[in-house]
């Protein structure tokens, strides 16, 4: 019964001679648009401080600036450090001159912990002063650097790195010099300071002639 009534469906629904023929269905539309190519380099920016020109100049420039300031953080955390030693070891002092050091430990900590913050805040500002003009310089430079060459996607490689989404990439995608150079080959940086010319050497003494 269950092939008869298959073959019974089966030639319901074949068509008889001269049977007008259904019209076929329409294809369904194809899937619209063209997929772009993609062209995917990586560039580390970690490496523009020290190899852009324009750049380190700025960073030198902040660096002497701030030296005095880390220099003098420096000296109080060796001065805490050995507050705390003394303290911790407790040697051969009385109640009061206990009392005294740790007052003297606990300022100095809060006056660093001050003076450090201040200097963190001022390295902020300066560091967009100084450094933020040629970093946005940069960023316009690498765009039109990747459009030229048909790059679709730049990857910052220490962050994608991080964040587990740059596990390889080939030789060639790595950007970072080649844009590098013609980044300050557009933009040179200061130029270094001419060497002096060498002082001449003594002349000399010629031995005097004796007279005849």
């Amino acid at each position: 019964m269950l092939v008869a009534c298959g073959c019974t469906a089966a030639l319901a629904q074949t068509p008889q001679p001269g049977a007008a023929r259904p019209a076929a269905a329409a294809a369904p539309p194809a899937a619209g648009g063209t997929v772009p190519t993609a062209k995917i380099a990586v560039v580390f920016f970690a490496t523009f401080r020290n190899d852009i020109g324009q750049l380190k100049q700025r960073y030198d420039k902040l660096t002497a600036e701030f030296d005095p300031r880390a220099r003098d953080l420096e000296s109080m955390q060796t001065s805490i450090a050995a507050k705390e030693k003394v303290l911790q070891e407790n040697k051969n002092l009385t109640q009061p001159q206990y009392r005294k050091l740790t007052d003297e430990y606990e300022g100095l900590k809060k006056e660093f912990e001050r003076k450090r913050e201040d200097s963190q805040a001022l390295a902020r500002k300066r560091e967009e002063e100084e450094a933020g003009p040629v970093l946005e310089q940069i960023q316009k430079s690498l765009a039109a650097y990747s459009q030229q060459r048909g790059i679709t996607l730049v990857l910052e490689g220490a962050a994608a790195q991080q964040a587990g989404l740059l596990v390889y990439a080939a030789p060639g995608m790595d950007i970072t010099q080649d844009f590098v150079k013609e980044y300050n080959k557009a933009n040179p940086g200061p130029a270094a300071a001419a060497p002096k010319p060498a002082s001449p050497a003594p002349a000399t003494p010629r031995p005097a002639t004796p007279k005849p």
